[in-house]
């Protein structure tokens, strides 16, 4: 098989994930590329996971948490931050289809030390796309990257709970206020039975502002959930 691999190497190289540079192995960067990659390793905020500039502390909560600002979720994590070239890695398979990119996200979030342990969670619910962007695209990123968080935690992921029934604007395009505003009543609960007393670990590709995992932990909660947490491949930079 390696030999197979070797000349299929040698006619068809693979590229780095971001790049035009040619790589040892496929669904990976270049060193260069490789060398950008912002990994949020502790010292982070033990609540939302928000990475300190200062390296030589201890993990505690930051400022946000500690004045209550956080108090809609129980705890955040996130594997990466949202620059080049995670974030190119990450628009690679939402906007042109390289499935091989979640080979790549797969890693990353294997590399980073998120802190998370099964016993905090009962299941793991994907962000929901609507219909009509489901069907655009052809694939919900988010539940790739629950089936990431399926292989690390051995918590079921349950897609039957959460339903995106509004069909809204892209957030990227929106102010602060703004997304806050587009996501209310985006999403529905479609099984409360199942959801109640239960502790849920919501995952999302990106968190930046947060209003789109909030406006779903919030129904969540409203719905009998005891506890929602979320996970994102990446976030925004501080």
């Amino acid at each position: 098989m390696k030999l197979v691999r070797d000349i299929l190497n040698l006619f068809f190289p693979p590229y780095c994930i971001t790049c035009d540079e040619v790589v040892d192995e496929p669904a990976s960067f270049c060193n260069h590329c490789r060398s950008k990659v912002e990994i949020i390793n502790p010292p982070f905020c033990i609540k939302c996971g928000i990475p300190f500039k200062a390296k030589d502390v201890e993990s505690h909560l930051c400022g946000v948490c500690l004045n209550g600002k956080n108090d809609w979720f129980n705890l955040g994590r996130s594997a990466g931050i949202y620059d080049f070239p995670l974030k190119d890695t990450l628009f690679a398979l939402k906007y042109s289809k390289k499935m091989k990119a979640i080979k790549v996200i797969k890693k990353i979030i294997k590399e980073s030390n998120l802190k998370l342990e099964n016993d905090m969670f009962d299941f793991i619910v994907p962000m929901p796309l609507h219909y009509s962007t489901l069907l655009k695209r052809g694939f919900n990123q988010a539940e790739l990257i629950a089936d990431i968080l399926l292989e690390i935690l051995s918590k079921p992921v349950v897609t039957t709970v959460l339903k995106k029934i509004a069909k809204t604007k892209d957030q990227t395009k929106l102010g602060k206020d703004e997304r806050f505003e587009n996501v209310k009543g985006a999403f529905t609960v479609l099984n409360r039975e199942k959801i109640k007393g239960k502790k849920m670990l919501l995952v999302d590709d990106v968190i930046t502002t947060g209003a789109t995992l909030k406006e779903a932990a919030k129904v969540l909660k409203k719905a009998g959930a005891s506890e929602v947490s979320w996970f994102t491949f990446l976030r925004g930079a501080n």
